[in-house]
């Protein structure tokens, strides 16, 4: 892995992600990740097979939402 995979392991990777990564990516637990859906604070949805996924758009913004960081600076 480069550097700047490293940096960010969401960069170039498919559309959505399962629970156990978005944890990984946050250093959470998959039932932290699994309340957040529950109270409608992280958009997820199933999959025909009954797994869970979030789409990865959807992570970035509850991490900006909910770390007071923004792509867009405030003047």
């Amino acid at each position: 892995l480069s550097m700047s995979e490293k940096q960010n392991p969401l960069k170039g990777r498919t559309e959505y992600i399962t629970v156990q990564e978005a944890a990984d990516h946050l250093r959470v637990s998959q039932s932290t990740i699994y309340r957040w859906i529950k109270i409608g604070a992280l958009k997820a949805f199933q999959t025909g097979y009954g797994a869970t996924r979030i789409a990865v758009v959807e992570l970035e913004r509850f991490i900006n939402a909910n770390t007071g960081l923004s792509s867009e600076q405030e003047e």
